[in-house]
């Protein structure tokens, strides 16, 4: 797990995570902050297989659920007991419940030699508009320059969205292109900017 100043960021559990996966892929906000297609609702079946299949790539780049930051010991571990279950407590439920999610993914044919890396961001409507993505994409910028040794981060975001386009802004984020015209939402045609950092351009 890694922690940010109010966030613990863990791994994705299927099982343990598959109910607020469906929740996500069952409101239209947040089926459109996940992608530019038209929003269409997931099956707890499909969303099962989605989660598993991914979890299953070893290659692949980890997604982590994003989670309040739980009290900790004072050496900063977790207050678990030996026995006790990372993911699940006594009664079946997250010990650590998801209120986000952080999606890392490789990029092109050629992974390895050109380290390019593409992420999503998503929040429960509880959670947003309180500065925690920014806190996130901080996080993320040091673990995929510092910790990973990838060379650049992309990402594709509606052209309206100017809440989302002032936060990647203040971190560092910049435009480099915008595809017109690109998909179809809410009766009209919108735009798409391509944002982009490069690891010498973070300064965290």
């Amino acid at each position: 797990m890694f922690f940010t100043e109010r966030l613990m960021l863990r791994g994705l559990d299927p099982e343990v995570d598959n109910t607020i996966w469906l929740q996500w892929t069952n409101t239209v906000e947040s089926l459109n902050a996940l992608s530019i297609q038209g929003p269409q609702p997931w099956s707890r079946e499909r969303s099962k297989q989605f989660l598993e299949t991914r979890m299953k790539d070893t290659d692949a780049l980890p997604w982590f659920i994003i989670c309040e930051k739980p009290a900790l010991e004072d050496d900063g571990s977790l207050a678990l007991g030996s026995n006790d279950d990372y993911f699940r407590n006594a009664d079946g439920n997250a010990r650590y419940p998801a209120i986000g999610i952080l999606a890392l993914d490789k990029v092109g044919k050629a992974p390895a030699i050109n380290r390019v890396v593409s992420f999503g961001i998503l929040f429960s409507k509880d959670y947003q508009g309180r500065g925690l993505g920014t806190e996130v994409l901080r996080w993320m910028c040091n673990y995929i320059f510092k910790t990973l040794g990838y060379r650049r981060i992309e990402l594709n975001l509606d052209a309206t969205n100017d809440k989302a386009l002032r936060c990647y802004r203040h971190v560092g984020f910049i435009e480099e292109g915008r595809r017109r015209k690109q998909f179809w939402r809410e009766g009209e045609w919108r735009d798409v900017l391509e944002m982009a950092m490069l690891e010498e351009e973070w300064s965290g």
